[in-house]
């Protein structure tokens, strides 16, 4: 009971809240849980953080592959020719300016998903060390 008693009330305590929010907080609540989950890669272990950011990548590789292909101009991070998203460089900048301080907010608004931040430093300092030592 002591468990399942805790999650009903945190149940309870998340459904009086959405009750009171307006209706623009709910759309900002929605619009960040969208932003949340399309990065939810860097809130993996770092192994399969790196997994995912090869991937994106090589569609990102494919995109400009394609612009140049069509004699367009290469979106930034597109081009092969040049440093991808998986450079150490371009992750922490990421990681610094994009992951973090969203995932801040998020563990502010969500307190339950403070593990999430803690996920995302983590594999920040991962980043870092590779960077260090390379």
């Amino acid at each position: 009971f002591h468990i399942s008693g805790n999650a009903r009330l945190q149940n309870k305590t998340a459904v009086e809240m959405w009750r009171l929010m307006s209706k623009e907080q709910k759309t900002l609540t929605i619009q960040m849980a969208m932003k949340v989950a399309d990065l939810g890669h860097v809130t993996l272990p770092f192994d399969l953080t790196k997994q995912w950011v090869m991937r994106l990548q090589e569609e990102f590789f494919r995109q400009g592959d394609k612009e140049r292909k069509l004699g367009m101009r290469i979106s930034p991070l597109m081009d092969r020719k040049k440093l991808g998203v998986c450079s150490s460089q371009a992750q922490v900048g990421f990681m610094e300016v994009i992951a973090i301080p969203m995932y801040e907010a998020w563990a502010k608004a969500f307190p339950t998903c403070g593990c999430m931040l803690d996920q995302v430093k983590e594999t920040l300092e991962a980043i870092q060390a590779m960077k260090t030592s390379a």
